[in-house]
């Protein structure tokens, strides 16, 4: 085969075993958990091997929208805001655009919000479900993360330790 036939070939590109577009409306951890998670807590290691674990499982693809492009690891917790609790479930694979959905208000202070409104637009039909989460019900300090069973405490101790940590490292 030469060249010219190589490049008229068709490259096919993997198809998803399944969707699951409610991940799209998952909730971030709350502020008392930011900068705590398994990543962290485990290593590079640790998520490298979840991560490509969870790009297997779908055949490549997005577990959102099933895109095969482009994929990053994102964790999905248990949210109990009742009990201050986020139960580590599970990696999936999420392609970058519905990475960023989920992560809107990280998008809009990294990409601005002329993305945002992109990745509104994109996922217009999908983000008819889309809420705001509720206020901490919870003390912060009695947040937890839990992993494997095991509790973790938050990092910053309060809300406004919290604030400056990232205020100054918006600056």
């Amino acid at each position: 085969m030469n060249l010219a036939e190589l490049n008229l070939k068709e490259v096919k590109k993997p198809k998803p075993l399944y969707r699951r577009l409610d991940l799209l409306n998952h909730p971030n951890i709350p502020p008392p958990l930011h900068g705590l998670n398994p990543r962290t807590i485990f290593g590079k290691e640790w998520w490298d091997e979840k991560r490509k674990e969870s790009y297997k499982r779908n055949n490549g693809c997005c577990h959102a929208c099933g895109s095969p492009d482009r994929l990053e690891g994102h964790e999905v917790y248990d949210i109990s805001y009742s009990q201050g609790k986020a139960i580590f479930i599970e990696v999936v694979a999420l392609c970058k655009d519905c990475h960023n959905t989920v992560h809107l208000g990280r998008t809009e202070k990294v990409l601005g919000s002329k993305e945002v409104s992109r990745l509104k637009e994109r996922k217009t039909k999908l983000f008819e479900k889309y809420r705001i989460l509720e206020p901490n019900q919870v003390p912060w300090k009695k947040w937890r993360l839990i992993v494997e069973n095991k509790e973790y405490e938050p990092i910053h101790k309060s809300e406004k330790e919290w604030r400056k940590h990232y205020d100054e490292g918006a600056g």
